[in-house]
């Protein structure tokens, strides 16, 4: 199945006509990767880290507390599949994702808005800074080399 970006309901208005103007090139990509940073700006309150409060189960104690007195310590294929176990691996895992997106996406930001636009990029260094936090760390990003 092929989608035209360009018309799909799915993408916001202003992603439409972004990629528009791509395509007539009346914007070069750097313009466009410009755009998209001032774009995703409009979203940078949701871009901060967000805390794991997830409760972890019993259960999942447990086990953790067995492996580290024994690492050989091993459980049935069955242990993984209980749903309090399921839901909070799904829920953590979908946490952990959500971070490391938002992540990449304040360093994508800080690349292409210009270094003169300095209260954005006070926007930018306050959420990124928020990552500092509870011991996350992104490794360095291998395209910046």
């Amino acid at each position: 199945m092929e989608t035209n970006v360009h018309t799909n309901p799915q993408l916001p208005v202003i992603g439409r006509e972004l990629l528009r103007k791509l395509d007539k090139r009346e914007i070069t990509m750097p313009d466009f990767n410009k755009e998209c940073a001032y774009w995703m700006m409009g979203d940078i309150s949701t871009m901060y880290y967000k805390q794991d409060n997830v409760h972890k189960p019993d259960i999942l104690v447990q086990y953790e507390e067995d492996k580290s007195r024994d690492p050989k310590h091993q459980v049935a294929s069955t242990f993984w599949q209980r749903p309090d176990v399921r839901e909070y691996t799904a829920l953590t895992h979908a946490l952990r994702s959500g971070n490391h997106s938002n992540w990449y996406w304040l360093h994508y930001m800080k690349k292409w808005i210009p270094k003169e636009d300095i209260i954005n990029h006070g926007k930018i260094a306050r959420a990124m800074a928020s990552y500092k936090n509870d011991g996350f760390v992104v490794k360095e990003d291998w395209r910046d080399r």
